[in-house]
């Protein structure tokens, strides 16, 4: 007769891996976009609220190699062309310039975004100067008139978001 021994934890663990088998590329390749991706989305995150400046993200990329800095590349990028909008112009700047770090030639395309901000304002004043003289109201005694409050304002917001998407299709 033969005695039943007690297997440990570890040797139940084992056996089932063995009968597991290996992954698969694209299971290893999950895996590590699970593991990596979060870093990217802080470090660009980090990036853009100011804490760390374009030398240290560039310190910070360095630390990985091959797929893995590419997973964390791709998961800041993605990060840095979503915070571009038209209501934030200094956090755009930053974002651009996390994109630069990244190793995208973006210069252009800075270039006309940064235009398109420009041309952004410029409209918005003009529609703050024609709402006064609508209202009839003028002198530095008035407050700012809300814009967002006005009819004019969707149209505004509506036809800039739609260039700046048009140009952050661009970056790729």
């Amino acid at each position: 007769m033969e005695e039943k021994r007690i297997k440990s934890a570890w040797e139940i663990a084992m056996e089932k891996i063995e009968k597991m088998g290996e992954l698969t590329l694209k299971e290893k390749r999950e895996m590590k976009e699970k593991e990596y991706a979060p870093k990217g989305k802080v470090m660009a995150e980090r990036f853009l609220d100011e804490v760390i400046g374009p030398r240290y993200l560039e310190i910070e990329l360095q630390k990985f190699k091959n797929d893995e800095k590419e997973i964390v590349k791709k998961a800041a990028f993605e990060v840095f062309k979503e915070a571009i909008a038209m209501e934030e112009f200094s956090k755009s700047q930053r974002a651009l310039e996390g994109i630069s770090v990244l190793g995208k030639e973006i210069a252009d395309l800075k270039d006309k975004i940064s235009f398109l901000f420009e041309e952004y304002k410029i409209k918005i004043e003009k529609a703050i100067r024609e709402r006064e003289e609508q209202l009839k109201i003028s002198g530095s005694a008035i407050g700012e008139i809300n814009l967002e409050a006005t009819e004019i304002w969707p149209e505004i917001n509506l036809e800039f978001n739609a260039k700046l998407n048009q140009l952050k299709e661009e970056i790729k």
